[in-house]
């Protein structure tokens, strides 16, 4: 089932933190992030290897380094963030990859269905950049 948690939280400060900095060029220390929300430079150095690794960020090793954005903060939407950090993206058991014994004539099924094409469609949507102007 969707759950967004802890790591959703710090992946999308991480990002939102990286697309102000963007257009600047900067290279941002995960140390600078976590001392201004006052979080866990440990688990948030953990999101920033799962940004990565999804291709949403890059990192800069030594002098002058730390992370940035890996495209232009229109591009990112935070659908893209958020669902980085899931195990599972479904938003009930009905529509998940364990699924159901009653999936075949259970009448919620179509409901979850419809709920999760809907949240997508709104997190898919929304761009960091815009994301920016709502803060």
């Amino acid at each position: 089932m969707i759950k967004f948690n802890r790591q959703s939280d710090y992946a999308l400060v991480l990002a939102t933190e990286l697309a102000i900095d963007h257009k600047k060029g900067n290279w941002v220390p995960l140390s600078v992030v976590a001392d201004k929300y006052n979080l866990s430079v440990k688990f948030l150095g953990s999101v920033a290897g799962i940004l990565r690794k999804k291709g949403l960020i890059l990192s800069k090793e030594g002098t002058g380094g730390g992370y940035a954005l890996a495209q232009d903060p229109r591009e990112i939407m935070i659908g893209d963030i958020l669902y980085a950090t899931l195990t599972d993206s479904a938003p009930s058991l009905c529509t998940s990859s364990i699924g159901c014994v009653n999936e075949k004539k259970c009448p919620a099924k179509p409901v979850w269905g419809v709920v999760q094409g809907v949240l997508e469609e709104v997190l898919f949507s929304i761009s960091l950049k815009s994301l920016l102007k709502i803060k």
